[in-house]
């Protein structure tokens, strides 16, 4: 982001994610974040089901009490190439690791992530700033479907992986070793469909 110094108005943002607790975490900085103007969110499958992606973001923008909370919308169940698989391993099966936060029986608004992504671009005065903290099916989308709205994005930012590594042994400490998967990075969709 540009340094809040330097910039009049806080940068306009919708954010992809599929929240688990890294996201969970991502979603208070930015809901907070002075610089930041949260338009949206959008959820995808990824580190847990869309379901519980979006079950998630309800739940932590809900316990943030903010006064006008982003919509948020429903996207992709799975990557556009290859199966879905999720990080149960460390996001636990519900995304939030088990944690006990209120859930709000809120759901997702009506448009499809795809569609509340484009009309929250093309309603923008400022150019948006497109965060996708997810596997990149939604953006993907989002580019195959319209492919002329890019060109109102300010930019595209991603938390990207490895791919060509698939696992990642690291020393935890005490003799163990911890194996980090990487299967939520789904570059393939933005790759396969950018490049068709």
């Amino acid at each position: 982001m540009p340094n809040p110094a330097t910039r009049s108005a806080p940068v306009p943002v919708i954010v992809d994610v599929d929240t688990g607790l890294d996201d969970a975490l991502a979603l208070a900085f930015l809901a907070q974040e002075p610089a930041v103007r949260l338009l949206a969110v959008t959820c995808v499958a990824g580190n847990t089901s869309v379901d519980n992606a979006v079950s998630n973001t309800a739940t932590v923008l809900h316990a943030l009490g903010l006064a006008s909370p982003p919509p948020i919308g429903r996207g992709s169940s799975g990557p556009l190439l290859g199966q879905t698989r999720p990080a149960h391993g460390f996001h636990g099966t519900d995304g939030l690791g088990g944690i006990q936060l209120r859930r709000t029986g809120e759901h997702a608004s009506p448009p499809h992530a795809i569609e509340l992504m484009r009309d929250t671009i093309l309603t923008s005065p400022q150019p948006v700033t497109l965060l996708a903290l997810g596997p990149l099916t939604n953006v993907a989308l989002l580019i195959r479907c319209y492919p002329d709205i890019a060109a109102r994005l300010e930019r595209i930012m991603f938390m990207g992986g490895t791919m060509s590594v698939v696992n990642l042994a690291i020393p935890s400490g005490g003799g163990h070793m911890i194996t980090i998967a990487n299967p939520t990075n789904w570059a393939p969709d933005i790759d396969r469909v950018t490049t068709d």
